[in-house]
């Protein structure tokens, strides 16, 4: 049974098993199943680690607070995402009313520039490292 925490893809309740995937012509069979570990944060910064990308991106960071919310996005020096993992992603989700914005640490950059944050309550943004400090936003953003 899946940890009561986790999300969970499924009409069955039933976490993915990779051995009962099939593909067929680029199409994922009904049996396919993933679930996603929650890591909830209710602070006012948060500054991800490694365990936010677990198994390459299968967890789900929630910020959670009335007052506006920081994510400080890590340089690879000091967080080796890329170096790690090669390639992940690493998911938010603005659970509260307080909007949630996000910065690189001194010496990164964020692509896009212009709308580091998210566009309401609710919503999920992934954060891709890049290497070198610089990540690339994707998903619900706005000013």
């Amino acid at each position: 049974m899946a940890n009561p925490t986790d999300i969970i893809d499924t009409t069955e309740g039933t976490p993915y098993n990779p051995a009962a995937a099939a593909i067929t012509n680029g199409t994922v069979a009904a049996a396919v199943r993933f679930t996603k570990t929650i890591n909830a944060q209710t602070g006012t910064t948060y500054q991800p680690t490694l365990a936010d990308a677990y198994e390459g991106g299968r967890q789900v960071t929630t910020l959670d607070n009335a007052a506006p919310v920081t994510v400080t996005l890590p340089l690879e020096a000091t967080v080796p995402f890329v170096a790690t993992y090669g390639c992940c992603a690493l998911n938010f989700v603005q659970k509260g009313a307080g909007k949630v914005s996000y910065v690189a640490e001194a010496g990164g950059s964020i692509v896009p520039a212009a709308t580091p944050s998210h566009s309401s309550q609710n919503t999920a943004v992934a954060a891709l490292p890049m290497g070198a400090g610089v990540w690339r936003l994707v998903g619900a953003l706005g000013a």
